[in-house]
């Protein structure tokens, strides 16, 4: 199984916005759901690309499985700074894209990564 340092990643839509309580619940269950119903959603707002970020803030992920109505730690385990997708966890799109290396990503081509930051394109 993969393990890590926390993953937190914002879609973009071609407009550059995500903003709205409505958008930011809808971001949060993107990241919890599969790639196909994810890109259901995503198809909505018109987004093209996902970004991954790897901050050192390790509690966003439980935040946001909160914010989509979800429970954190049914997808991710928690060991000191060391961060390891459950079997649930290995199906969200945030997770696959996060350890994209272990879950390789089916919907989704990466682009770019420096290793602080990736950016996929959403293959539709």
């Amino acid at each position: 199984m993969a393990s890590a340092r926390y993953h937190h990643a914002f879609f973009v839509t071609e407009d550059g916005t995500w903003g709205s309580s409505e958008k930011i619940h809808d971001l949060a269950r993107i990241f919890l759901h599969a790639e196909e119903q994810t890109l259901q959603t995503m198809s909505g707002y018109n987004a093209s690309y996902a970004l991954v970020f790897i901050p050192d803030e390790l509690q966003k992920f439980n935040w946001i499985a909160q914010i989509a109505g979800f429970n954190g730690t049914d997808y991710l385990a928690v060991s000191g700074t060391t961060y390891e997708p459950t079997e649930l966890g290995s199906q969200t799109t945030l997770l696959r894209l996060a350890f994209d290396e272990a879950f390789h990503p089916t919907r989704f081509t990466k682009l770019f990564d420096n290793g602080r930051g990736k950016i996929f394109r959403v293959n539709c």
